[in-house]
């Protein structure tokens, strides 16, 4: 007679297993990957300026020089000139959301393509050393392989100028260490048993200090 039971909860066990497995992949399915980084002056000057009267007039728009997709966040700050004074700090936040299939394989052609031109970088790519520097000697394409990532849509198609604006804008914003990190966490979710599997990688980059200026533009000297 007890015999019964316990089988029955035993099933039961295994059951509520598999649901919070569930439940959290459809959380991490939700999360993606997310960090911020500070705005240029130029940018923020198009969020701060006030709106000539014959632009008004004239419905004239001028271009938002930050690419569809990236929200801007306003934040008190001490002044770095003088703590006792607090300014208003701009910061971009961007969200990379769990990749669609369309996504997934336009990357992975852009990163064959790469590939066979430079058979090494397939290591490279995979790498998890924070120090590997060989990834700056081909910032561009592999740029291009994030801002597919960012975009995230299911037809590119078109989209050659959004591709070029993200690719722009991440090269005058990523720091190095930035740039190294988001290259692995992408990388990681193009697979998705690792992508699952990671969950602490994908909660967040955090974000770059304001005065960081180790820009992603080429590979650190070798002197």
């Amino acid at each position: 007679m007890d015999k019964q039971p316990q089988n029955e909860q035993k099933e039961l066990s295994v059951q509520e297993k598999r649901d919070m497995e569930m439940a959290a992949i459809t959380l991490l399915d939700q999360i993606g990957v997310s960090f911020n980084i500070p705005l240029r002056k130029e940018e923020i000057e198009f969020f701060t300026k006030k709106k000539s009267l014959f632009k008004k007039i004239f419905h004239r728009v001028e271009k938002n020089p930050l690419p569809s997709g990236v929200k801007v966040n306003v934040r008190k700050m001490p002044n770095p000139d003088d703590p006792a004074q607090q300014i208003d700090y701009y910061e971009g936040e961007i969200s990379i959301r769990p990749l669609r299939l369309a996504t997934i394989d336009a990357m992975r052609y852009k990163r064959l393509e790469l590939e066979s031109k430079e058979p090494q970088l397939k290591e490279h790519l995979e790498s998890t050393d924070a120090n590997d520097i060989y990834l700056f000697n081909y910032t561009k394409e592999i740029l291009e392989i994030l801002a597919i990532a960012t975009l995230n849509s299911d037809d590119f198609r078109g989209q050659a100028e959004e591709i070029e604006q993200w690719v722009n804008f991440y090269r005058r914003h990523l720091t190095n260490p930035r740039y190294s990190k988001l290259v692995q966490v992408v990388m990681m979710m193009m697979d998705a048993p690792s992508f699952r599997n990671s969950t602490r990688l994908m909660l967040g980059l955090g974000t770059t200090a304001p005065r960081e200026a180790s820009r992603v533009v080429k590979a650190p000297s070798k002197d």
